[in-house]
């Protein structure tokens, strides 16, 4: 599942983000490393980083995180 972080920050404004020490233990993320493989959407997010960053974003629900994938419909004719 994608995650809309880059996208979120971006458009609040952020082109970067400073990593210290703090930021990424409010985030659950062990090392910036982590972080930019979140932010490229190379990795999946652990539970505890989704809320950690649902709250760090001021996000009303982890939803809010990802991407809908929209459903392929087809309409039959009769």
């Amino acid at each position: 599942m994608k995650n809309r972080v880059k996208k979120i920050l971006n458009s609040r404004g952020y082109k970067r983000i400073q990593l210290s020490d703090d930021l990424l233990e409010k985030l659950k993320v062990d090392t910036p490393h982590r972080f930019n493989k979140i932010w490229k959407n190379e990795v999946e997010m652990t539970q505890g980083e989704m809320i950690a960053f649902k709250n760090w974003l001021g996000l009303e629900t982890i939803d809010e995180l990802f991407y809908v994938e929209e459903e392929n419909l087809v309409l039959e004719k009769d």
